[in-house]
């Protein structure tokens, strides 16, 4: 009736990170055509074609091997570096639809001061001439659009999964997608939506296919495939919100001209 550790186990336990009771990122290498540009902890689930910021650089990542830790990625050479910090966590639903009251509100929070006031005047004009107060997708180039989920974390980052699961690329703002595609053979974002909106409730295996990093915590690289993708499904991704979340988007979509961008002419 003993349970002994086996020699792989011994040198687990005995190692001074096992019992440690807070969780150390996984570091990953990054990999730009077979050169090392480094290492970075990783803190949330990346896949291919989504867009990470190293070495004051903009790359595209194009693989990831969790087995050796590694990410492969090119340089991406679109738009401006994005300023960013550190991670802001899982955002619950009823955050972004609090954005999305404040920015369809006349009124000003009495502690704004004017600087605060002047970039919410800001905000809350692009949002409306974007169309944003009436609908939920835009499109910003002929293979691009910005969709607005109007939901936290969870069920954002599912739905691009499941985008990027039909081939988009895409890329997550909170409770936003800036979805694009350069194959000709990716259909329309509406009718990809509307298959969305049809998903079963089995559909994890799919969305997931492996090829996403879903180590995350600190005892993940103990468990099987099979495992990951049932802690992914049960903490990480909401399959179920799927067919009502890209229902909402389709009942409220309207695909726009694209709009004028002053400051990238």
């Amino acid at each position: 009736g003993v349970l002994l550790l086996g020699r792989l186990g011994e040198r687990l336990v005995k190692h001074h990170s096992f019992y440690a009771v807070f969780r150390t990122p996984e570091e990953y290498r990054i990999i730009a055509d077979g050169e090392l540009l480094g290492t970075l902890p990783v803190t949330m689930m990346l896949a291919p074609d989504m867009r990470i910021i190293f070495s004051g650089r903009r790359w595209c990542i194009t693989a990831i091997h969790d087995d050796n830790r590694v990410i492969e990625v090119t340089a991406d050479w679109a738009g401006q570096p994005p300023t960013f910090g550190g991670d802001c966590g899982v955002i619950h639903d009823r955050v972004v639809e609090k954005m999305k009251e404040i920015l369809l509100s006349e009124d000003f929070p009495a502690y704004l001061d004017k600087d605060a006031k002047r970039l919410l005047k800001n905000a809350r004009s692009e949002f409306r001439r974007m169309g944003f107060d009436r609908w939920s997708t835009c499109k910003t180039d002929k293979r691009s659009h910005l969709v607005a989920t109007w939901a936290g974390t969870i069920k954002t980052s599912t739905l691009a999964l499941a985008l990027r699961a039909k081939g988009y690329r895409v890329e997550n703002h909170d409770g936003f997608l800036d979805v694009s595609y350069t194959k000709k053979s990716v259909q329309p974002v509406e009718a990809t939506l509307k298959e969305i909106a049809s998903f079963s409730s089995n559909s994890a295996q799919r969305l997931l296919s492996g090829k996403e990093n879903l180590m995350t915590e600190k005892f993940h690289p103990y468990l099987s495939p099979d495992l990951l993708l049932e802690e992914a499904a049960s903490s990480r991704i909401n399959i179920a919100a799927l067919p009502e979340l890209a229902q909402n988007i389709i009942e409220r979509q309207r695909i726009m001209e694209t709009p004028t961008y002053e400051h990238l002419e």
